[in-house]
């Protein structure tokens, strides 16, 4: 138990760093330096794939369809690489700055290094939970037509009309041992 609440501790400080760098970030946007380009492509590539991530999960709910297991991990290990990056990019504009005060480079090496320690145990506790278990069947017992079936717990499978590659439609049947 202390072990988990150590681990859900490190995530949520994390998270807190890591809203506190895309704050910094955006401010060290706005003021002239000289890697402020490579700052703010990180920045927008991050925010494109928060959009792709969760606006376009919320459009697919409003239509009753929803991402396919691996389309979800993908965009979580691709937020989570563009995130690293924007931090490494941080931490290199706050390193290059002269007028930056000298307690200002520690508080971002440890907001960086929060950061990165969640950033590895949420997306390895994604992959590790079962981001990647689902799969394509043409028909079982409980339905004839092509559908999505994902394992979501012990001796539980529960299966969705395939719609396409990236995305599952509604839920068709729930099997329980």
């Amino acid at each position: 138990m202390p072990v988990v609440l150590v681990l859900i501790g490190i995530i949520l400080l994390g998270s807190a760093s890591g809203i506190a760098l895309i704050m910094l970030s955006v401010f060290l946007v706005m003021r002239p330096g000289r890697g402020r380009g490579k700052l703010m492509i990180s920045l927008l590539l991050l925010a494109f794939l928060l959009a792709v991530s969760f606006g376009g999960g919320l459009v697919l709910t409003q239509l009753g369809l929803s991402w396919r297991r691996w389309v979800q991990g993908v965009l979580l290990l691709a937020v989570g690489a563009t995130f690293l990056m924007m931090v490494y990019w941080v931490n290199r504009e706050v390193e290059s700055r002269q007028d930056a005060v000298p307690w200002m480079r520690g508080a971002v090496s440890a907001c960086s290094l929060c950061v990165v320690l969640a950033t590895v145990l949420t997306v390895g506790a994604s992959v590790f939970f079962g981001t990647w278990s689902d799969r394509v069947v043409e028909g079982n017992e409980w339905t004839d037509q092509k559908a999505v079936v994902e394992v979501t717990g012990i001796f539980r499978e529960t299966g969705y009309r395939y719609v396409n590659f990236l995305i599952k439609g509604e839920k068709i049947y729930e099997w329980e041992d």
